[in-house]
């Protein structure tokens, strides 16, 4: 698993970073990167649950 996809799956699963998680990540991808990374998987998850929750697919 990537660092990205495990920063992903402990956010969307637990709503939170694990702060071994979080040190290596900060370490590797810098602060700023780090904030735009949650910032994505945010606005994934809040486009997700918009989604599902007008039952809207996507448009083929």
């Amino acid at each position: 698993m990537t660092l990205l996809s495990g920063l992903a799956t402990e956010l969307l699963q637990t709503n939170r970073i694990n702060e071994a998680l979080f040190v290596e990540a900060k370490k590797v991808l810098g602060h700023q990167t780090l904030v735009e990374a949650v910032g994505v998987i945010g606005y994934y998850a809040l486009v997700a649950h918009t989604l599902n929750a007008f039952e809207m697919g996507i448009a083929t």
